[in-house]
């Protein structure tokens, strides 16, 4: 099995072909060797399980601008060519043109679930709908601990502070 980032999809090889998986509502979760994989809505790759706290995350690889080229071969976005092909990406297909360039992002997006709920984005505002009876706490954790939503390290640290004052 392999996770594509650009189309966002899990792909297996069967009797030499690439498949896809087609029924993803089905899934619970992949595991592979150590990683292991949620569906909901998206693919999400478990990163941290403190507890009933899970923090996943939904990496990707999104077109972020095209700009085409003029006669003189420098970029811009005003010029008109021809299509000759597509490219899959973000669940949906771009149209690859002769004299474009593509410009492609990585994007991270973190989630956090609890038994009780399903994935949500990791920001403030599903933490405290997440944790209500836990929200005076948090947001003196929070106060005193500048979190980057952002950033990996702190996600795991702020889900491992919910774990241990979970009532």
């Amino acid at each position: 099995m392999n996770y594509s980032y650009l189309v966002g999809e899990m792909h297996f090889i069967q009797s030499k072909d690439t498949l896809v998986i087609v029924n993803k509502k089905d899934i619970k979760h992949i595991i592979m060797e150590q990683d292991t994989f949620f569906y909901d809505k998206v693919y999400m790759e478990l990163i941290s399980q403190q507890g009933p706290v899970i923090v996943s995350l939904n990496e990707y690889i999104k077109l972020k601008e095209v700009q085409k080229k003029d006669p003189y071969g420098t970029s811009s976005s005003g010029s008109s060519t021809q299509s000759y092909g597509s490219l899959p990406t973000d669940g949906k297909f771009y149209k690859l043109t002769a004299n474009e360039d593509m410009i492609f992002q990585r994007v991270w997006d973190y989630y956090i679930s609890t038994p009780a709920s399903g994935f949500e984005p990791f920001n403030k505002k599903n933490v405290f709908k997440l944790f209500p009876q836990n929200e005076d706490e948090i947001k003196s954790y929070l106060k005193s601990n500048d979190i980057d939503f952002k950033s990996r390290e702190d996600l795991i640290k702020l889900a491992g502070y919910i774990q241990t004052i979970m009532k």
